[in-house]
């Protein structure tokens, strides 16, 4: 199978630190420190691993790189699922007698109670991203109802679909957070809701050619849950609230509530959480002492990661810097 071009992602955690080993004996301690016990078997004379690690709430991201074609043989990751991305190149994940080929646009998803084993056909590196199960399967239950606590997902799901292009940027994102250091001074509720964001366009991604779900009744019931939700989001009591919670919030599965906002209101879930929140930093800034405030701690408060991009989407939506509102007071 030939190779495929290089992942977006060209470095993966350069800022981190990096662990290494050229010794076979060595590069097992230091990923199934991160992982689990496995053994490797290594094809070539340049094997050299590198291995980097970030954190956000609990899921991991890594940089794991051998330097030649290596064949895993883990046991069974029990506290973990993990997604491997090759960066380039070609990867295989055999589970009992079935193979499924990876690629930068086709991750795999490996299963937290079942062998498999792993075998990079090149020297690639891979980005690994371990999310404990326990978390996977509360996201689940409030995405899908109880029924997605079992995770039942496929080995293997594409970056190609809608879903799959939403996970790549959202990863894109997280990544530089961790890389730079950045989610380092979130507040708890903005790093919990970058996790949560990230194990659900996981669980969107794999479960994205599975069947529809039947599409809730017209009516009454479906109008309230929509202005419940708008009520939500209008109040400063519910800012660090992310979407899995404000569904919970609502006594409806995360998808329940997708579904009806988009037919209702025209735009996804994100998108009006996005302009509501713009509103109210708006209102935040017009009520701060600019000698006591910061656009920084208003754009962290209504979950805003990025000063840079809040910046700009706050000019499109109301013709002003956010620091020129904040100065108004004055």
């Amino acid at each position: 199978m030939a190779g495929t071009a290089p992942h977006p992602f060209s470095s993966v955690l350069e800022r981190l630190p990096t662990e290494e080993s050229t010794d076979i004996d060595g590069a097992v301690e230091i990923v199934s420190r991160k992982f689990t016990p496995h053994r490797i078997e290594a094809d070539g004379e340049h094997f050299r691993l590198t291995a980097r690690t970030g954190l956000i709430d609990g899921v991991g991201l890594h940089h794991i790189g051998y330097g030649a074609p290596v064949l895993i043989s883990p046991e069974p990751l029990g506290e973990h699922r993990l997604v491997c991305l090759p960066l380039w190149g070609n990867a295989v994940v055999q589970i009992g007698e079935q193979h499924w080929f990876c690629d930068p646009r086709t991750p795999m998803l490996l299963p937290p109670d079942r062998e498999f084993r792993l075998h990079w056909l090149d020297s690639s590196p891979q980005l690994v991203v371990s999310i404990p199960n326990g978390l996977a399967e509360r996201v689940a239950a409030g995405m899908f109802g109880e029924s997605g606590a079992e995770l039942s997902l496929p080995p293997t799901f594409t970056l190609s679909s809608t879903p799959g292009r939403a996970l790549a940027a959202e990863l894109a994102l997280a990544h530089d957070d961790i890389n730079s250091g950045a989610s380092g001074a979130f507040p708890d509720f903005l790093s919990r809701n970058v996790a949560e964001g990230l194990i659900a366009r996981v669980l969107l991604s794999a479960t994205a050619g599975a069947e529809a779900q039947p599409e809730p009744a017209a009516g009454p019931i479906r109008t309230k849950l929509v202005s419940a939700f708008l009520e939500v989001i209008a109040s400063r009591e519910s800012l660090d609230a992310g979407p899995l919670q404000i569904a919970q919030q609502l006594r409806v599965p995360l998808r329940t509530l997708q579904e009806n906002v988009q037919r209702e209101l025209g735009v996804g879930l994100a998108e009006a959480l996005r302009r509501s929140r713009l509103r109210t930093a708006r209102s935040l800034l017009l009520e701060a002492d600019p000698t006591r405030c910061s656009v920084t701690e208003v754009a962290l408060r209504c979950g805003f990661r990025h000063l840079g991009r809040f910046s700009v989407e706050y000019r499109e939506a109301f013709g002003e810097k956010p620091s020129e509102t904040l100065r108004l007071l004055g």
